[in-house]
């Protein structure tokens, strides 16, 4: 018997040693750092973790070039690229090549189901074909009356809270519950928040908290494709059950909170729509908000073209998700920057009190708010230097070649300018560094600066003995944001370059058929938030905090006080503006 088993495990050690020697051997000539000594994981927690951002900078520097490799999971070679040329291809030309990760479709597949962002090919297309016209500019203007009437109901509560003084105030824990009822009202015609001072948000600080709990366990994520499969959907769920780790078991907790608020919601919708459109309108968001509009939609279609109720079910937790993290976390970017540019806050708040002096009812218009340049140019550059999701991921389906437009030099000293890559690697697209590239938008794009994290007489003499933590980190590198750049002719080279995203030249919200379909609903959500709360209110960075805020990557970019707190929020100072 035994003599049956050596020649298998011989074998089968030979193949895994064949596969992982090709994919070393294949891009042997592409340069990229020092091998890792991490056979499990390789380069992944530095690439993926909390602190991957700066990893990731380090490698769309330009010592590596543009394409640079890594070592992934298990052996395998990752290629990191930022090149306009090699996105293009990737993105637009061969998107029916460079399919999204198996990890990726099967983390929203567990999250949310059959959803949009789970399903590829034609199904995919299916279901943004249905999705596409409820996020069109048309269908934006009747959604703003409803984020006018969020944004002032937070507006009145952060006075009350104000209304002594200035305080310091978590503004995460309040833009996320604001971007929540957005979405909610807006795209799920259902209300989660009253937005009061005294009360709480389970399902936000759920939804807040499923990044910094799920994103930290890499190994878990890189087998998750795998572990999906095993058995039955009882037995996986039997072993989540008992498995006894924390981050597991408030994973299940989040999900099963999504799923249940999700599946209240559709049963109402369903409900009110076999009552007739009377009762459609009655709801919240009256029958304008997304869902209504799908389901209307999928009403309206062929047989052929209708989505089964699990799949109109699945859009609803995925969108909620989607679009509640990427913009409170833009939004809560945007406001510490302002914290940090008086100047720029300022100018803001005269652009905004100028326009609103011939606005009628108080409010600015759809064309009016997004028509505001100064506004236009703070979002557009936050979105740029500091973009929610620094990248994304594809699998090759099949062998291909790689273009690029700015050659790489080999390890061997030659010219590369195609790379043959092998069915099954992993690229990973930068966003953040696409977004930074100095060759593209000049070394003020990615010039490094030292500064303070801190102000120097913001740490309490108490804590200087604590100055080992201190000293390696109150000097931190950091990009110049700078609005004005936006305001003037962009460089020719960002002009003429390809690059494939779908809003300004930038890959913030990725492009080709899998870009983000919702990126109009959420720059409107980010315009009326912040030309509201900054005609209010001044900011300012809080100089008594016991350690600096700092902001993960591992999923959506999130601050915290220091890396070593896994509590989302973002302290900030704020007071009424004097009259």
């Amino acid at each position: 018997m035994l003599n049956v088993y050596i020649p298998l495990t011989l074998t089968a050690g030979l193949a895994l040693w064949a596969l992982v020697f090709r994919r070393r051997s294949v891009f042997a000539n592409i340069q990229g750092p020092p091998p890792s000594r991490r056979f499990l994981t390789g380069h992944l927690r530095k690439f993926l973790g909390r602190r991957g951002w700066e990893y990731q900078l380090e490698l769309a520097s330009g010592k590596y070039g543009q394409v640079v490799k890594i070592d992934g999971a298990f052996g395998n070679k990752w290629l990191y690229v930022v090149d306009p040329v090699a996105l293009n291809h990737i993105i637009l030309k061969g998107q029916n090549v460079y399919e999204e990760s198996p990890l990726f479709l099967a983390i929203n597949r567990l999250l949310f189901g059959p959803s949009v962002l789970s399903t590829v090919g034609d199904h995919h297309k299916q279901q943004r074909k249905l999705l596409n016209p409820v996020f069109s500019t048309n269908h934006m203007r009747h959604m703003l009356p409803i984020f006018y009437r969020i944004t002032e109901r937070l507006r009145d509560t952060l006075a009350e809270m104000t209304v002594d003084g200035p305080r310091t105030i978590d503004m995460l824990g309040w833009t996320t519950r604001a971007a929540l009822e957005m979405v909610g009202q807006g795209g799920l015609g259902h209300s989660f928040d009253s937005l009061e001072a005294d009360s709480t948000n389970a399902y936000a600080e759920n939804m807040k908290s499923f990044a910094p709990t799920f994103f930290p366990m890499i190994l878990v994520r890189q087998l998750l494709p795998q572990l999906i499969n095993i058995g039955t959907p009882r037995i996986r769920r039997w072993i989540v059950e008992y498995t006894p780790h924390w981050r597991v078991q408030k994973l299940k907790r989040i999900i099963d909170s999504m799923h249940t608020v999700a599946c209240s919601i559709f049963e109402g919708k369903k409900a009110a729509f076999a009552q007739g459109d009377d009762a459609v309108v009655q709801q919240i968001g009256e029958g304008k908000d997304i869902v209504s509009k799908l389901l209307q939609a999928n009403f309206a279609t062929s047989e052929k073209d209708r989505l089964p109720d699990e799949e109109v079910l699945a859009q609803l937790s995925a969108l909620v998700l989607a679009a509640m993290d990427t913009t409170s976390s833009a939004l809560g970017r945007t406001l510490r920057i302002l914290a940090e540019h008086p100047e720029a806050q300022s100018r803001l708040r005269k652009e905004v009190t100028d326009a609103l002096e011939n606005a009628d009812g108080g409010r600015l218009s759809y064309d009016e708010l997004m028509g505001l340049p100064y506004l236009d140019a703070i979002c557009r550059e936050t979105l740029r230097v500091y973009p929610p999701l620094v990248g994304l991921g594809r699998v090759t389906l099949k062998d291909t070649i790689l273009p690029v437009g700015t050659p790489l030099k080999g390890t061997d000293g030659s010219l590369i300018s195609e790379i043959h890559v092998p069915k099954g690697t992993m690229i990973y697209f930068g966003i953040l560094g696409s977004n930074r590239n100095p060759a593209l938008w000049g070394p003020d794009a990615h010039e490094w600066k030292l500064y303070y994290y801190y102000y120097y007489h913001s740490i309490p003499m108490c804590h200087i003995c604590a100055c080992a933590y201190t000293a390696k980190n109150k000097l931190q590198k950091a990009h110049e944001w700078k609005p004005d750049r936006w305001l003037s002719p962009l460089p020719d080279a960002v002009m003429s370059a390809p690059i494939p995203g779908v809003y300004s030249h930038l890959m913030t919200s990725n492009g080709g058929g899998r870009s983000c379909i919702g990126f109009k609903f959420s720059q409107m959500e980010m315009k009326v938030v912040l030309s509201t709360l900054v005609r209010h209110f001044a900011l300012e960075v809080p100089r008594d905090l016991p350690v600096p805020i700092v902001w993960s990557s591992a999923g959506i970019q999130s601050p915290s006080l220091g890396y070593e707190s896994d509590k989302p929020e973002l302290p900030l100072k704020i007071g009424l503006v004097k009259a």
